[in-house]
């Protein structure tokens, strides 16, 4: 029965390009494929919520100049931000934004878009430096990105008011003596009480 089945079909298309000729039939395929392509365009219009980890979450106000930064832009709406994390989700259309353009459109106030960190949660280590000098938000703003393009810095925060810095780091990449001798080059100073390591 199955081999009737499939002569019958074989029969019913050459039939079909017997009646309307192999132009008639391969115009009605390139229909059928425009059809089709049209309907992944529009797809390609949707817009989508996407997570991403954000460079130059350094201090809370940071977030408002975020908000600021994103507030009048149609294509980009900021959707939330998870300041602890140092993430914030975007609704954007993929198509016509990617990880790097929208990198620079953070970029223009200092932010910027991170790769995830491979490393599990469980084996970061979080570290605190107190330091004296930091006496506005700019003199912050500079300590963060110090600290933050060392290798294995996975997240920082910076508070003038405080006098200190706070890193989430891969002891296997990088150490605090690292992080204090970077700051030292910059000319910050560090307090002499160490806040001893605890695990985030």
């Amino acid at each position: 029965m199955k081999n009737g089945i499939n002569q019958a079909w074989r029969s019913w298309r050459l039939g079909v390009l017997g009646v309307l000729g192999v132009k008639t039939f391969t115009l009605l395929a390139f229909f059928t494929a425009a059809v089709c392509h049209a309907g992944s365009d529009k797809n390609d219009k949707v817009e989508q919520a996407l997570t991403h980890k954000i460079t130059g979450l350094c201090y809370p106000e940071r977030a408002d100049e975020l908000r600021a930064l994103l507030k009048d832009n149609p294509k980009i709406k900021l959707v939330s931000i998870d300041y602890a994390r140092a993430e914030a989700t975007f609704a954007y259309i993929p198509k016509e934004h990617n990880t790097g353009s929208l990198g620079h459109v953070l970029g223009a106030k200092g932010f910027g878009i991170k790769t995830p960190s491979t490393t599990p949660p469980e084996k970061l280590t979080t570290i605190e430096i107190p330091v004296a000098g930091l006496d506005c938000k700019g003199c912050s703003l500079g300590a963060y990105f110090i600290i933050n393009k060392i290798a294995g810095v996975e997240q920082a925060t910076v508070s003038f008011k405080e006098g200190r810095i706070v890193a989430l780091i891969d002891p296997e990449k990088t150490n605090q003596a690292d992080l204090e001798a970077a700051l030292k080059k910059a000319d910050i100073v560090i307090k002499k009480t160490q806040i001893p390591a605890k695990a985030p």
